[in-house]
């Protein structure tokens, strides 16, 4: 099974709901229990895009978002330096964050030039699929 098949499958389940699952094909075995307390609510908590309401920010400037779900991490190794931080200059390609899903560690690259805005997800914390990680500057 492919990584691309994998992560198909990751991601059509996290849109389900439901507290546990296993998937056991014989060539691969996948099981996934949610936690249900209100500390992982809030880890999951998205950041808003767009006009500002009750609470919600509005994030001005070219944003990258999360192309899975998993745990984001600033830097390669705990204790080493982050990949980037505010006001690091970036170039397509560049690795910006680690996303780890299912044990597999997932380097995200800049889709662009830029400059690093605000860095949103928290470091060691659960994003979502398409949660903004990174804020530009500019357009």
């Amino acid at each position: 099974m492919s990584n691309d098949e994998i992560f198909g499958i990751i991601n059509f389940i996290n849109s389900l709901s439901f507290s546990e699952f296993e998937l056991d094909t014989g060539e691969i075995k996948i099981r996934i229990q949610r936690e249900t307390t209100n500390e992982t609510a809030s880890r999951r908590m998205k950041p808003s895009v767009g006009v500002s309401s009750s609470g919600s920010r509005q994030l001005s400037g070219p944003v990258l978002a999360a192309p899975i779900s998993g745990v984001f991490y600033q830097a390669p190794a705990p204790g080493e330096k982050p990949f980037v931080s505010v006001g690091d200059s970036v170039k397509k390609g560049d690795t910006l964050c680690i996303l780890e899903a299912m044990k597999m560690m997932n380097e995200v690259k800049s889709d662009r030039d830029g400059v690093i805005k605000e860095i949103i997800a928290v470091d060691g914390n659960s994003v979502d699929e398409k949660d903004v990680l990174f804020v530009f500057r500019g357009a």
